[in-house]
């Protein structure tokens, strides 16, 4: 994960105002098993008194069945099919020829 990324100098707030920051993480093949990816995040701040004070936690759900794989970590399922294909359609081509010379 990289850092959280918010403006900067961060702004003055009044009640009501919105700042949004950001942090981005990348899904790896090791992410996708099956369970949803969960991420909580707590807002905090200083007020001007120099109180602390925290914003309740929120929490957002991925389902990573909906996610598309890609890079190659699992081609070789679609290698395997498209050489299954290949020597099917070879033979079927060597089957029409033999029958054609059959039938001269």
């Amino acid at each position: 994960m990289g850092d959280i990324a918010c403006p900067d100098p961060a702004p003055s707030f009044a009640p009501g105002d919105v700042v949004t920051c950001e942090l981005r993480y990348t899904v790896v093949s090791g992410d996708l098993t099956g369970a949803a990816l969960e991420n909580t995040a707590v807002a905090s701040a200083v007020t001007l008194d120099g109180e602390a004070i925290a914003s309740a936690a929120s929490t957002a759900t991925v389902s990573t069945t909906d996610l598309a794989m890609t890079g190659l970590s699992d081609v070789w399922p679609v290698v395997v099919a498209a050489a299954a294909l290949v020597v099917l359609g070879g033979g079927a081509i060597a089957l029409a020829v033999v029958r054609r010379r059959r039938e001269r």
